[in-house]
């Protein structure tokens, strides 16, 4: 799994940026402006924690 958030910190945006160029398409740059969160939360998806329910 490969995360393409934008970094929060600068310093690791140009590694991120590299890493697109050389081995992923537009649509993953797209993905990265993407405020996923917010999707998420439009369609009430809730987060589930393995080990709290055991």
């Amino acid at each position: 799994m490969v995360d393409f958030n934008l970094p929060t910190n600068p310093l690791f945006l140009p590694g991120l940026a590299v890493f697109l160029w050389l081995f992923e398409t537009e649509t993953a740059w797209k993905l990265s402006e993407t405020d996923l969160e917010s999707l998420l939360a439009k369609v009430e998806w809730r987060s589930y924690n393995f080990k709290e329910a055991q």
